[in-house]
């Protein structure tokens, strides 16, 4: 398994990470999870997509919402564990703060294999950062009731192991540090690269892009 982790690093604010896996789409793009349409916008400026949720009502929502380029759009109701597609139907998968959701993510990676050609990217918020930083005052991201995953790197990395790919980019988004910690962050790292040692930092949200 081939997993780099970069120097880069993605914001943890949505419209951050929304703006990374736009620019990391490719060809014709499956947006499972599609809630009501705001990655939807940006995809469709310069990419065909097919926009999903299993919510029906969300379905509606994005398709009222998504604006100018519906023509760019077509919006389905589905499974991400069953998808109504073909073998290497498209080019990118996008799994953007869905695998959480989902009971079995495993099978939804896998069927986001089996339908892409390039590329899936997968955004998940990093709970060890959670009960790290906020023992009793989670973010409200990681309160959703809907969530099935208590999400973070090595559960990624387990799941990884079930699908086949070429080589996998992990991003991490980093929390800022007070000022006086600064120094010692960056000699700790610097430390670790030199030993060879994977960086122990902990990162909000992690960003994946799977390569097929």
């Amino acid at each position: 398994m081939n997993i780099n982790l970069p120097d880069s690093v993605v914001n943890p604010a949505y419209t951050m990470r929304t703006e990374w896996a736009v620019s990391k789409s490719d060809g014709i793009c499956l947006e499972i999870g599609c809630n009501v349409g705001r990655m939807t916008a940006l995809l469709a400026k310069n990419h065909y997509v097919v926009a999903s949720d299993v919510d029906p009502q969300l379905v509606k929502t994005a398709k009222r919402e998504i604006g100018p380029y519906q023509q760019c759009i077509d919006f389905v109701i589905l499974d991400a564990t069953n998808l109504p597609f073909q073998g290497k139907s498209v080019s990118t998968v996008l799994l953007v703060d869905v695998l959480e959701h989902l009971r079995n993510p495993i099978n939804a990676l896998k069927e986001a294999q089996r339908v892409g050609k390039k590329k899936i990217l997968v955004n998940v918020p990093n709970y060890d950062f959670a009960t790290i930083s906020y023992p009793n005052l989670l973010p409200e991201h990681f309160n959703e009731p809907t969530h099935q995953q208590r999400t973070n790197y090595k559960m990624l990395k387990g799941w990884l192991k079930n699908i086949t790919f070429t080589k996998v980019n992990i991003y991490g988004s980093f929390v800022p540090l007070p000022l006086p910690l600064i120094p010692i962050s960056y000699l700790l790292e610097s430390l670790s690269k030199a030993l060879h040692i994977e960086p122990k930092r902990i990162h909000f949200q992690i960003s994946c892009e799977i390569l097929l």
